[in-house]
């Protein structure tokens, strides 16, 4: 026989006599029956997916070592009872001790730094009227909230989960699109004072219900039903909740409760009326409910801005409902946050800034916390700041439109067009009915010179919220935009039907008196204005707005002596002055009036600040069009008109499309006049009434007032 087949055959009698084929065979069986027990059982556990892994990573590198031990040990006694038997399943046992341990950790929740993920969805309204549904919201949303504080437990934000209300879809197609790993849905039914809410865990992987259960319950309980549902949750989770910090609120003012915040979010002028009653109603049944302090001052104020509510009222109302809020409940973090709001809409800044602060230390994941927290530092200027706290906000609220429109607008002042742009599409994809959404769109799309896109985004916009003074203010700018005074004070004149007490309206008033020359008209609206604010009010009540307008009237009718008591007034403020581009037009204009008035070197000192103020801004990345028209305005009042000349062209490269804007500005007499910038403003125009055309075609059908309808451009 050949020496190498004699030494085949040897080496198969030595594998039989061994037993390592069967030895082997057991152990690859044993060991495919515990991958697969574990594929099955470790999610229902919500053990990370790496365990799994790891269970078939221990079983591939046990076959080896029980291959090696068996032929070393020669196979001797390898059935059920002797001692190689005993040696070779140890290792199989090893393997079961490593997978019962893993199973003991997930029992015992997960470790330091792991993170589980859940959402939850709206509770499905079952009641005979259908009526219910702000309860199921209301209920959904204050536990998503108390969830959302659990330590090792990440879930995913109301507005991204809320989008797949009514939708018909298999929990696992839900969570997977989500990226949880477990959904909460359940339903709420309601009759007379009778409450019944169910509620059920489904893991996404298989579709397994973790946990179930209904609650029938008096609506005096609502409270304790939802404290029930989140505690029963946490424990399946097997994660602790934090309690409820201080005491129940009464059943019905509860209830009014999440009606209030439910319309609160909703941010359009009807639904914050009705949100303010509602937390009122709260606030009369249950006078010791913090939160609804909290509520109602959040929409008061709120609807100063959306609405029609006058700012004074709005800043008393609002005052009055949080010193009683905060003698109840002075650490709870809602109730820091409106004291933040009510000083950011006062003006004042830094008390605003240290408000939001507490609120975040007390709730780090309260998500308007770090989103007003953001507005405040952009009205600052500080946009990398502002950046910061949008991420987190957007951190604990994923998706919400409110704060990705506030993403979207830093962007857009770093001069990021394509960027913040691609950010309110994918909100308008997001929430199809946000008016808001819609109408920055149509806001940066004119600054950006894309003006007839402009109208057709506010009409729009007007189209899903017809009563809101913004909206309509949005259309009636791109008009203004489009040199078509006629068609833009249609426009503000119906705004001003539903907000004439909205203080925005004012602005946008100024601009087109300005396009239209009315200059003596506005400088006396604008002090009208001015004496009607109480001179205890804030800065955020109005004051500065008119005297900012009164003075810049004031220099075009040169009146140059109010115009510098006016603008000096405006401008004085350290929190507001001196931290936004906003501030540069005002100050060139009161440049413009000391040298007027023979006072050469406050003209001097006044353009120095313009220049800080620019330097700050770069710094902070401002840019885009209005940032260079700026520029040019600061430079032509140093008399450098070569470089307003340049940043007037670089402007126009960006789309920037206000010429009448230019043409006014005192400081750019002799800039204008030059025969590049006038051929400059041909193209413009040029490029404004091919616009214009395509607008009248586009806003066709769409409600213009009648008198207004057939009328052509009126330049």
């Amino acid at each position: 026989m050949h020496p190498f087949t004699e030494g085949l055959q040897g080496s198969f009698r030595q594998l039989r006599r061994r037993r390592l084929a069967r030895i082997g065979g057991a152990y690859v069986f044993f060991a495919w029956l515990t991958v697969q027990i574990a594929d099955i059982l470790f999610p229902a556990l919500f053990l990370p997916e790496w365990s799994v892994r790891l269970v078939l990573a221990v079983a591939i590198i046990g076959l080896p070592f029980v291959l090696v031990v068996a032929w070393a040990t020669e196979g001797e006694g390898t059935g059920f009872g002797g001692a190689t038997a005993v040696r070779d399943w140890a290792v199989a046992a090893a393997l079961v001790g490593a997978i019962g341990f893993l199973i003991m950790r997930g029992a015992a929740g997960p470790s330091a730094g792991e993170t589980r993920q859940i959402a939850v969805l709206p509770l499905t309204d079952v009641s005979r009227e259908g009526d219910q549904r702000y309860l199921g919201d209301g209920i959904a949303g204050e536990l998503l909230d108390r969830l959302a504080r659990i330590e090792g437990l990440r879930v995913v934000s109301r507005t991204s989960s809320f989008a797949y209300r009514d939708r018909q879809e298999d929990v696992r197609t839900i969570g997977r699109e989500l990226g949880v790993d477990a959904v909460v849905e359940g339903s709420v039914r309601r009759e007379g004072n009778q409450l019944r809410v169910t509620a059920r865990l489904t893991a996404v992987r298989d579709g397994f219900t973790l946990w179930s259960d209904s609650y029938s319950r008096e609506l005096d309980d609502l409270f304790v039903v939802q404290d029930d549902i989140a505690r029963s949750i946490s424990e399946a989770l097997q994660v602790e909740l934090l309690g409820p910090a201080g005491s129940a609120p009464q059943g019905v003012a509860y209830d009014l409760y999440l009606k209030g915040r439910h319309l609160f979010r909703e941010r359009t002028p009807a639904s914050l009326r009705e949100a303010s009653r509602q937390f009122a109603a709260a606030i009369e049944r249950d006078p010791d409910f913090a939160l609804a302090y909290s509520g109602y001052a959040d929409s008061r104020l709120l609807l100063s801005g959306y609405g029609n509510l006058d700012a004074q009222t709005a800043l008393a109302e609002s005052r009055e409902a949080l010193e009683k809020g905060l003698a109840i409940g002075r650490d709870v973090a809602e109730l820091n946050a409106s004291l933040g709001l009510l000083n950011a809409f006062s003006g004042e800044m830094d008390a605003a800034e240290l408000a939001y602060r507490r609120a975040i230390e007390l709730d780090p994941k309260y998500a308007m916390a770090h989103m007003w927290l953001g507005t405040t530092m952009h009205s600052q200027g500080r946009l990398q700041e502002a950046l910061t706290a949008f991420a987190e906000a957007g951190e604990a609220a994923p998706g919400h439109p409110i704060v990705g429109v506030n993403q979207a607008t830093v962007l857009f002042d770093l001069g990021r067009y394509d960027d913040g742009m691609r950010r309110l599409d994918e909100l308008a994809r997001q929430h199809p009915q946000s008016g808001q959404v819609r109408r920055h769109q149509a806001m940066w799309m004119g600054e950006f010179g894309r003006l007839d896109h402009a109208v057709l985004t506010a009409r729009r916009a007007v189209e899903i919220e017809p009563e809101s003074p913004l909206s309509l203010m949005a259309m009636a700018k791109a008009w203004l935009w489009l040199e078509d005074p006629v068609r833009a004070r249609a426009w503000l004149d119906r705004a001003r039907e539903v907000g004439a007490d909205n203080m925005l309206i004012f602005g946008l008033e100024a601009q087109l008196l300005l396009d239209e020359g009315h200059h003596a008209r506005l400088q006396s609206l604008a002090t009208t204005r001015m004496r009607t604010v109480d001179p205890a009010a804030a800065k955020g009540a109005g004051t500065r707005i008119y005297r900012t307008w009164a003075g810049i009237a004031a220099v075009l009718t040169h009146d140059y002596d109010t115009a510098i008591t006016r603008l000096e007034a405006a401008l004085e403020d350290g929190d507001i002055i001196n931290h936004t581009p906003e501030d540069v037009e005002a100050l060139t204009f009161l440049a413009v009036a000391y040298r007027k008035a023979a006072r050469d070197g406050d003209a001097e000192n006044v353009i120095a600040r313009a220049e800080a103020v620019l330097a700050r801004a770069s710094s902070e990345g401002f840019a885009g069009p209005s940032m260079e028209v700026l520029k040019a305005y600061v430079a032509a009042a140093r008399g450098r008109d070569g470089a307003a000349a340049a940043h007037l062209e670089a402007a126009a490269r960006l789309g920037w499309a206000r010429p009448g804007q230019v043409l006014r500005h005192p400081a750019m007499g002799r800039v204008n006049r030059q025969a590049s910038i006038m051929a400059l403003f041909s193209r413009v125009r040029t490029r404004i009434s091919g616009q214009h055309d395509r607008a009248v075609v586009l806003a066709s059908g769409d409600g213009f007032p009648a008198r207004v309808a057939s009328q052509g451009r009126n330049l």
